[in-house]
């Protein structure tokens, strides 16, 4: 009778979700309050739930939580369960990214939202914790990989980013509040333009995805890069003192220009 006591008591202890395990990652109390609420349900019952109910709608459960049901049933092996809440999960990014990739043929914003759900099937599919990310800053992670995904897109077709790419009504701030701002004159944000330009693609690149999309360099155990949340020197490869070192050229090559204008 103590050994069942001792049982049910340990059985008690384990946490009915399980914390995240990569990099301290935590998920948000609502994110863990939804969880546990449809904690149990049937398959069939997450997934009208999910479809149904907007993350913004009347008792609509967070993109985390649904992260978290798509891996948790992947782990499950049930990849009819896991597929039918991805396709919820697709849904959501859909709406959210239809207006939010600009300036770009509808053939190419296809090809962006593609390259962009490739890397999260790739997340979601992989058997370590490279995905707690999403399940902790799920909006986060989408708008960091759909920079980098549309710039991907832009390189790749010998185009270059305008400055009016970079404003407010993308979803986050500019480079900085003194570089683009809307009270910059025109004059001004020709002149960053034009600088911005001039500077060759990967510093370009590097500058906007470190000062708009807010990227993190890295850390020098190279360790950052498999987390899920997208860094600097896991894109590039290299170290992050080298990383800011290209920062810091860009920065002068920019600050140069502005001082040539005036």
């Amino acid at each position: 009778m103590l050994s069942d006591q001792n049982a049910q008591r340990a059985l008690d202890q384990v946490p009915l979700v399980q914390p995240l395990t990569r990099n301290g990652y935590n998920r948000t109390a609502r994110t863990e309050a939804d969880i546990r609420a449809i904690h149990g349900h049937s398959a069939a019952n997450l997934v009208q739930q999910f479809r149904t109910c907007g993350e913004d709608d009347p008792g609509g459960r967070t993109t985390e939580a649904l992260v978290h049901f798509i891996r948790l049933h992947l782990a499950r092996s049930d990849r009819r369960t896991a597929e039918a809440l991805f396709n919820c999960l697709i849904e959501r990014c859909q709406r959210r990214l239809r207006g939010a990739i600009r300036g770009v043929s509808e053939d190419a914003r296809a090809d962006i939202q593609a390259t962009i759900l490739e890397d999260m099937v790739r997340l979601l599919l992989a058997e370590d914790d490279g995905a707690d990310f999403l399940e902790c800053r799920f909006w986060l992670y989408l708008k960091r990989r759909m920079v980098s995904a549309r710039f991907a897109w832009l390189r790749a077709h010998f185009r270059s980013p305008l400055v009016e790419d970079l404003g407010p009504d993308t979803g986050g701030p500019g480079l900085d509040d003194r570089q683009v701002s809307n009270d910059l004159s025109p004059e001004d944000m020709a002149v960053l333009a034009d600088a911005l330009d001039r500077l060759p693609v990967h510093l370009r690149e590097l500058m906007v995805l470190r000062h708009y999309a807010g990227w993190k360099v890295g850390d020098e155990t190279g360790t950052a890069g498999a987390t899920g949340e997208p860094t600097l020197t896991d894109r590039y490869g290299i170290t992050p003192r080298a990383i800011r070192k290209r920062l810091a050229k860009a920065a002068a090559i920019l600050n140069e220009d502005q001082k040539d204008a005036r």
